[in-house]
This record gives C-alpha cells, structure tokens and sequence, in this order.
C-alpha cells in the first residue's frame, strides 16, 4: 500500500518528496516488489526529484533480493546515462545480484567496471 503514496500524494495536490519515495522504496524491499521499486527510480523525474546514490542502491538492493540480476545491471546503465555517480556500495550490490542469480561472469564484469572507475 506504501508504494501508491507517490501517485495519491500527487493526485490530491501534494507534492511527494524524497523522504516518502525512500519509504516507497523501504516497502518495496519487504516483499516480492522489485518492478514496483524500479518504477519509482524511474518515476522521480515527474516529482522534480533525482535518484541519489543512495536511493538507486536501496532499489539495486530489493532487485539483488529477487534474483533480477539483468534488471539491476539495466539500472546502473541508465543511471550512467544520466550522470549520476555511483559509488562502491551500488556496484558491491549490482555484484550481489549477479552472484547470488549464479551469473559470476556478469559479476565479474561489474568488478571489471569497479577497477575502471576506479572504485577498487
């Protein structure tokens, strides 16, 4: 029910902040709400909001939770589309996600992109 706050909030005039898109996203990791935190990341645009680092970790986090490997590695894409800076954590949490899906050659190509970035 969490997860409908931003859309509510917005509908009745409000306008949703950072603080309610983080309990969004605190929802979406109890439980089996991977797509629904992806949205958010994606939907902070039509609130003015960015994604910080933080925030895209916390959703890498609930994807690694639910074995989506290839849709955590698409959001690390996109977030370096966007020039958002990701820090070591994002990228240990994209390797978890990876590893724990058994894709330890996709893990081993995010370390790779670590060492670029310079981040190891």
């Amino acid at each position: 029910q969490a997860v409908a706050l931003g859309p509510w909030a917005f509908q009745r005039g409000m306008e949703p902040d950072v603080q309610l898109c983080r309990s969004e996203l605190a929802a979406c990791s109890a439980g089996p709400r991977w797509a629904v935190s992806l949205r958010l990341v994606e939907g902070l645009g039509r609130y003015g909001l960015r994604a910080s680092p933080v925030f895209v970790t916390s959703a890498i986090g609930t994807l690694a939770e639910a074995l989506q490997w290839d849709q955590a590695l698409a959001l690390v894409d996109a977030m370096n589309i966007q020039n958002l800076e990701l820090d070591v954590v994002a990228f240990n949490t994209t390797c978890r996600a990876c590893s724990k899906a058994g894709r330890w050659e996709r893990a081993l190509m995010v370390l790779g992109s670590m060492r670029s970035r310079r981040l190891l």
